[in-house]
């Protein structure tokens, strides 16, 4: 006889820190330039190494992290969790908030995705925002759903940029690429690479 170790993130936290690919980015930020959105102020409430604000030029740089690794990559840290930070510990009010925040470790039954975008929606409103996340977000929700509710009610998604499976070094994980808000853009994105 032997045990089996369940994968419950809960129980056995994992450490699942995974930087965005160059690829990704560069993807990213042409769609926000032909969406025409010209930003003075970009957050990033999951900045890690600062990877996804490195391509804006010329803005403002927010970031929150619970490491100060990208504290050199943004004009203003916060080492806070995003959800415990407040509109006052903001020196300005982004024009854009961008993220790859956690996929798991949440406490409860939400998604480390579902959370940022909630307080971001909730500490700043309906500004443009382009998450990385897993699909499960959005997809097989019940119609009992809270955050099926919650995202019908609360957010509009204005494009969507599928992601290949193997695109993060290490991890096989479905993904996606959300853009909330950010009209004059395509509904719908393939990230073509041929190797990453």
């Amino acid at each position: 006889m032997y045990s089996v170790k369940k994968n419950n993130y809960n129980t056995n936290p994992k450490d699942s820190t995974v930087y965005t690919p160059s690829s990704v980015v560069q993807k990213i930020y042409e769609v926000i330039e032909q969406s025409g959105l010209k930003p003075d102020v970009v957050l990033d409430p999951a900045v890690g190494t600062g990877n996804l604000i490195k391509p804006f030029k010329n803005v403002k740089k927010m970031g929150v992290d619970i490491d100060d690794i990208g504290k050199k990559s943004v004009n203003q840290f916060i080492k806070k969790k995003f959800e415990d930070t407040t509109v006052d510990d903001y020196k300005w009010v982004p024009d854009l908030v961008i993220c790859n925040p956690p996929f798991n470790n949440c406490p409860g039954r939400r998604l480390y995705t579902e959370v940022f975008l909630r307080h971001a929606i909730e500490l700043f409103g309906t500004i443009p925002v382009v998450m990385i996340t897993p699909y499960g977000l959005r997809l097989n929700q019940k119609m009992s759903s809270e955050r099926w509710h919650w995202m019908r009610d609360h957010t509009e998604i204005t494009g969507i940029m599928t992601l290949p499976l193997d695109i993060f070094e290490g991890v096989l994980f479905h993904s996606e690429v959300l853009f909330f808000n950010l009209p004059k853009i395509k509904a719908h994105y393939y990230l073509d690479v041929k190797n990453n």
